[in-house]
This record gives C-alpha cells, sequence and structure tokens, in this order.
C-alpha cells in the first residue's frame, strides 16, 4: 500500500508541474520579439575625403604650482583630447624668481598621454633636483583649438601629501613676443580655506604670468564674509610668490574656527590679541612682517 501511494503521488505531482509549465511557455511564446531601436554606424570617412584642419594657432596653457625638494616630487600629466591627430606640445618651466626654462617637445599620439618629469627635468638643465624650488608651467602648442588637458602632480611621499592643481588657458595677450598687453581690471578670485590641526601648516601662491608687476591682496573672510585682514603682495612678471607660516595658519583658524553648539566641537580662536608673523617669499628673496589681530 505504501509503495502504490508513493507512486501515484509522484504521477501526479508530474501531471501538475507539466499543467502549470505549459500555460507559461505557450503566454512567453505569444509575446512578440521587439527589437530595441538601432541605426548603424556610418563608416569612417576615408583619409582622401576628410576635412582639412582650420589653420593652427599658438596658444598655451598654464598651471600651478610645482614644487621640488629632497623629499617632493614632480610630474605633469598631458593628454591629447584629440582622437584623430597628434599633437606638439612644448613645456616652459618658469622658477619663482622668473627664470624660465624650456623644455624639449613632447609630441603626444592622438587620445595619447605623456608625462614630464620635473626633477628629472632640473637635473638635464644643471639644477639641483632636490634644492627647493617652486614655480609654474606653460604648456604652449599649435592647434586650431585647444588639443590637451592637464595638470601638475606633486608628491611627498615622506610625509603622505599630495597636492594636484589643474591648467587653464593664458590670454594671447599674454603670449611670448605679444605685441600687445591686455587691459587692466580687477579680478576676485575665491578658494577654500582649511581647518587647522596641530603640528600643520599651511601656504598660499600666487604667480604672475604677465610681462608686469600685479598687486595683489590676499585675504581671508569668516562665516559672517568679514575679512579680519589683508595682506598686499606686489608680484613681479614671471613671478611665484608663496605665504607661508604662522600667518596662513592664524587665518585659517579664525575664518575656520567657531563656536561649538552643545558638548565637543571645535571651540574657535579664544578672543584676544594675537601679533602674526606673515613670510614672503619669492625664489631667494624673502620678507616677514608683524600685523597684529585681535578676536572679539
Amino acid at each position: 500500500m505504501g509503495l502504490g501511494f508513493g507512486r501515484t503521488l509522484t504521477i501526479k505531482s508530474v501531471l501538475v508541474a507539466i499543467a502549470i509549465g505549459l500555460p507559461l511557455v505557450t503566454s512567453s511564446a505569444q509575446q512578440p520579439k521587439v527589437l530595441a531601436p538601432h541605426r548603424p554606424i556610418a563608416p569612417r570617412v576615408s583619409k582622401g575625403k576628410e576635412l582639412p584642419l582650420p589653420p593652427g594657432k599658438l596658444s598655451s596653457v598654464v598651471g600651478g604650482p610645482w614644487m621640488v625638494a629632497a623629499n617632493f616630487k614632480s610630474a605633469i600629466y598631458i593628454k591629447n583630447v584629440v582622437e584623430l591627430y597628434a599633437v606638439t606640445v612644448t613645456p616652459v618651466l618658469y622658477l619663482s624668481n622668473g627664470a624660465r626654462y624650456k623644455l624639449p617637445d613632447v609630441k603626444l599620439d592622438p587620445a595619447g598621454t605623456a608625462i614630464v618629469d620635473v626633477n628629472g627635468a632640473l637635473d638635464s638643465l644643471g639644477l639641483a633636483s632636490y634644492a627647493t624650488l617652486s614655480g609654474y608651467v606653460e604648456l604652449q602648442y599649435n592647434f586650431p583649438w585647444l588639443p590637451i588637458c592637464a595638470f601638475v602632480r606633486n608628491v611627498d611621499t615622506v610625509h603622505s601629501m599630495i597636492f594636484l592643481q589643474g591648467v587653464q588657458m593664458l590670454p594671447a595677450e599674454l603670449l611670448v613676443g605679444a605685441s600687445s598687453q591686455p587691459a587692466i581690471r580687477q579680478q576676485v578670485l575665491e578658494g577654500m580655506c582649511w581647518k587647522h590641526e596641530p603640528n600643520v601648516t599651511g601656504f598660499v601662491t600666487l604667480s604672475n604670468t604677465s610681462t608686469r608687476p600685479i598687486a595683489a591682496t590676499v585675504e581671508t573672510n569668516d562665516s559672517a564674509g568679514i575679512a579680519p585682514v589683508a595682506v598686499l603682495l606686489m608680484a613681479r612678471k614671471r613671478r611665484t610668490v608663496a605665504i607661508i607660516g604662522t600667518g596662513v595658519l592664524a587665518l585659517a583658524l579664525v575664518s575656520c574656527g567657531g563656536g561649538s553648539s552643545g558638548g565637543g566641537g571645535n571651540p574657535g580662536t579664544p578672543p584676544g590679541t594675537y601679533s602674526i608673523t606673515l613670510s614672503g617669499a619669492s625664489g631667494s628673496t624673502t620678507h616677514n612682517m608683524m600685523i597684529t589681530l585681535k578676536v572679539t
């Protein structure tokens, strides 16, 4: 009896499974197959039928700072965004004192990438790459439009620091040998402040990419938009000026600090009067200035 009951149950289960499965198969087969819209890709135009490139024009992008030292390694990454034509780029290094060093041309294959080793380039020029040097870079090219993207990478593996800076177009009036100079106009450039932490210093660099001196005012604003102190700098042509040391730290601390709500948090700078030393450097020339900061 037991064996007969088992066989009967098994047979019924198979029949039920087949009976349930048949409508599903029939239902799916009845749905028509709809193909996604697709337009064939046109074949590439042969070389003989391609339109010629418009006349090229000498242009440049600039960026930085690049920084080399005993622990700092600097490199310039250049990418050719044109997929059909090769592009030749001429890197030009400017030291913080305005000295100009033209590097060998870099030929980029279509959609190719190249890396310029700044430390190695300085060595080939007879400059000590382990010395503390900085400046900005200019990338010159002759093409109808902007064919490259690039950035400067500064790495200090000993202290686990990486600085990445992009590039921007240089106006044609600022190119070497330009016949005219751009009109003087006031500009405001804004950046992000950093939070003060123990044993951490900060710096701000300004590079004058023009051929005439430029006066610049560096200031920090607090959360209410009030500038507690401003520093006036005069940057000579093609030079890079750095503001370093406790002055920037104190300004950042005032700008980024604040009162705490509830328990914990950064209470900000205690009220009082502080003496701050601002240090400016341009090449081998340095200048210190004492200011008084009052925090209320």
